[in-house]
């Protein structure tokens, strides 16, 4: 599944489920707000890709009211951004890869989305990513309902 087929696949869950994962999700976060752009992914370079998220970025901070500062800051930390944001979209993936029916997703728990998110962003290991891919999904789709939070930490029930 490409990066668009990924933002594609995510429009079709329900706006709740949209915005029960948005703020747990970084950088990624800020670019699915492209989804209301409908900005054609299709065949882009990364260079135009880049192109376009810093238009969007500067749009933002504007729309926002950003100081200099708060804009120096952001800017700053759009490297460390673009890597988490790359783990969460591989995880994003592999989760909808797994869904069958995204319009019967239901919302976060947000405790649990805290905790998985915070594991997801430092997660490069493909393998694991699909694993991850395969938790979120399970979480969204509330299959078996297995993969719970006690004492900070994400368990798997048996």
């Amino acid at each position: 599944m490409s990066l668009s087929e990924t933002f594609e696949s995510v429009k079709k869950l329900p706006p709740d489920v949209i915005e029960s994962v948005k703020p747990h999700i970084g950088g990624l976060s800020f670019f699915i707000n492209t989804l209301n752009e409908d900005i054609n992914l299709e065949n882009i370079s990364k260079t135009e890709a880049l192109k376009t998220a810093l238009s969007y970025c500067k749009k933002e901070m504007s729309n926002r009211g950003m100081t200099k500062t708060e804009k120096a800051k952001f800017i700053a930390g759009l490297p460390k951004l673009l890597y988490d944001s790359e783990n969460y979209v591989r995880i994003l993936k592999k989760a909808m890869d797994f869904i069958e029916n995204p319009e019967k997703t239901l919302p976060l728990n947000n405790e649990w989305a805290e905790i998985f998110f915070a594991y997801a962003k430092k997660t490069s290991d493909r393998d694991i990513q699909t694993i991850m891919g395969k938790i979120l999904a399970e979480e969204l789709t509330n299959k078996n309902g297995k993969f719970k939070i006690e004492n900070g930490k994400l368990i798997v029930d048996n």
